[in-house]
């Protein structure tokens, strides 16, 4: 971007930033200067991904149930934070035939920061049809959130252990990167296959008084590693998308 003052000097955008612009005369060395401000002009994109859905068959040894699992990438691919507002999904048939909708109450970051990716996603009993070609339509509101910081809990250390009841369970530290005592926060860990497919979440809970700067361990599994019936080791997890979040989002 360039921009001609007055008297024809002409100044060219390099990158955001304060310049000091000086100017010297060819008669007599004269010199005179000004500063000049770059702002980065404002970019508010994102990008939804396709929702996934899974139906499977829940069974314990006491019960037997249906049931649905949703997810749905999202991206800030803008320069500014961003945020969701709200978010819920449409399970179809291929026909565009209404069979269930799901409002998503899931764990994710309070401010999404450009480049990053977060995921929503829900599991729920599922009372439609098992029709094939189940899609998922998403209905979410995201909005510019440039002027905020928002609430971070960073989780780190990842690892994760064989465990005889749930197969594998997750464990790891949270840290409170906040200026203020947490409430109460809950871990999730979005587990995907070798080939990029969802395949879980594990969550647990953290104290409630996890004081600013303050870091808690956690070990997070989930029994629907109990119940799917499936092969699926820690050694089957190709990668992994870990959060911290508000209680507010436990779904």
């Amino acid at each position: 971007i360039s921009t001609t003052f007055a008297g024809g000097c002409k100044v060219t955008a390099v990158q955001a930033g304060t310049a000091t612009v000086t100017a010297t005369t060819v008669d007599g060395g004269f010199t005179a200067t000004c500063s000049v401000k770059v702002i980065e002009q404002k970019n508010f994109s994102y990008q939804i991904g396709d929702t996934v859905v899974e139906i499977y068959q829940y069974t314990t040894s006491y019960s037997s149930s249906v049931r649905a699992k949703v997810y749905t990438p999202v991206t800030n691919n803008g320069n500014v934070n961003i945020y969701i507002g709200s978010c819920s999904v449409d399970i179809e048939d291929s026909n565009g035939n209404l069979k269930q909708s799901v409002d998503y109450m899931s764990c994710h970051p309070d401010i999404i920061r450009p480049g990053e990716t977060t995921y929503i996603y829900d599991d729920v009993s599922y009372t439609g049809d098992t029709t094939t070609g189940l899609v998922g339509v998403p209905h979410i509101t995201i909005k510019d959130a440039s002027t905020a910081d928002g609430t971070r809990y960073d989780v780190s250390n990842v690892s994760f252990v064989t465990d005889s009841i749930y197969g594998f369970t997750a464990t790891g530290t949270v840290t409170n990167n906040n200026n203020a005592t947490s409430s109460l926060i809950v871990v999730a860990i979005l587990i995907f296959d070798n080939s990029g497919n969802y395949y879980t979440t594990l969550f647990t809970y953290v104290s409630d008084d996890l004081a600013s700067g303050a870091i808690s361990d956690f070990s997070a599994s989930n029994t629907d590693l109990m119940y799917r019936k499936t092969e699926f080791t820690k050694d089957d997890i190709g990668s992994y998308e870990a959060y911290a979040c508000e209680q507010e989002f436990v779904f």
